[in-house]
C-alpha cells in the first residue's frame, strides 16, 4: 500500500441549496494526475437520515471513481432523482440532494474543461504541442 500522508491534494468545494438543506461537496484531486480521487458530501445534521444517505452515496461514488468512473457519468446517473420540493440557486432549480451533488460535479467538470482550454491556448501561442501525459 502506498503511503499518501505526504501528498498535498487540491480540493474544490461546492455549495448548493437543496430541499433537504445545503449540500457541501468537496472534490479532492491528486496533484500529479489532477483527477478526482475522493469525494466528501455533507448534507444534513450529524446522526440524521439525510446525513446517513449522503455519506453512503459518497462512499459509493468513491468506489466508482477508484474504478475509473467519470464524475460527468455519475452526475448523469443521479441528476434526475428528484423530490416534490424545490430549492433555488440563482436561476437554477435544485429538486433534490442528489441533484445538488450532480450540479457540483458538473460545475467541477466545466471548470476543469476551461482550465484545459486555457492551457491549450497558451501552448499554441508558445508553439508547444499538447501531450496527454503533460508537457
Amino acid at each position: 500500500m502506498i503511503d499518501r500522508t505526504d501528498i498535498s491534494y487540491t480540493q474544490y468545494t461546492y455549495k448548493y441549496p437543496t430541499p433537504d438543506g445545503t449540500v457541501y461537496v468537496v472534490i479532492a484531486e491528486e496533484p500529479i494526475s489532477e483527477k478526482p480521487t475522493h469525494i466528501f458530501i455533507h448534507l444534513g445534521k450529524s446522526g440524521t437520515l439525510t446525513r446517513a444517505w449522503s455519506e453512503a452515496l459518497a462512499s459509493i461514488i468513491n468506489l466508482a471513481i477508484s474504478g475509473g468512473a467519470r464524475l460527468e457519468d455519475i452526475a448523469n446517473g443521479i441528476s434526475n432523482i428528484t423530490t416534490d420540493r424545490v430549492a433555488h440557486e440563482g436561476r437554477i432549480n435544485v429538486r433534490s440532494g442528489p441533484e445538488g451533488i450532480a450540479l457540483s460535479f458538473l460545475h467541477y467538470s466545466q471548470m476543469k474543461a476551461k482550465q484545459t482550454e486555457i492551457l491549450l491556448k497558451v501552448q499554441r501561442r508558445k508553439g508547444l504541442r499538447w501531450n496527454s501525459g503533460g508537457l
